[in-house]
């Protein structure tokens, strides 16, 4: 395992553990002028009518590059909650890279210590 410190220039150019624990995604569009919504709207299309609507929706592909839910600030605090029950933080899901090396060596000195054999 390779652990690359947040101010090492190689780290700026191919990490972001942000992405793991958000399980993110990365789209990059490749087209000079058009948006990443006209790109995907045409794949969308030209998939469907070459594969048919039907074989489309199995696929669970969307005609949309991406969505969003309107969720009420109210239930911001029973969302917050839940997700802090399931381990999801802003320390989860951001981490300080700073402090990083040494979380994840001290857990595993302490993993190594205390697990069965």
């Amino acid at each position: 395992m390779s652990i690359i410190i947040p101010d090492h220039k190689l780290y700026k150019i191919i990490n972001s553990v942000n992405i793991i624990n958000q399980q993110g995604l990365f789209f990059y569009n490749n087209h000079p002028w058009y948006p990443l919504e006209h790109t995907y709207e045409e794949h969308s299309d030209f998939t469907t009518k070459k594969l048919g609507r039907e074989k489309f929706d199995k696929l669970m592909m969307m005609d949309t590059v991406a969505g969003c839910f309107n969720i009420h600030k109210s239930l911001v605090p029973a969302i917050m909650k839940r997700l802090a029950d399931l381990g999801i933080t802003k320390i989860y899901i951001y981490p300080d890279m700073n402090n990083f090396k040494s979380v994840v060596t001290e857990q595993g000195i302490y993993n190594r210590l205390t697990l069965k054999k």
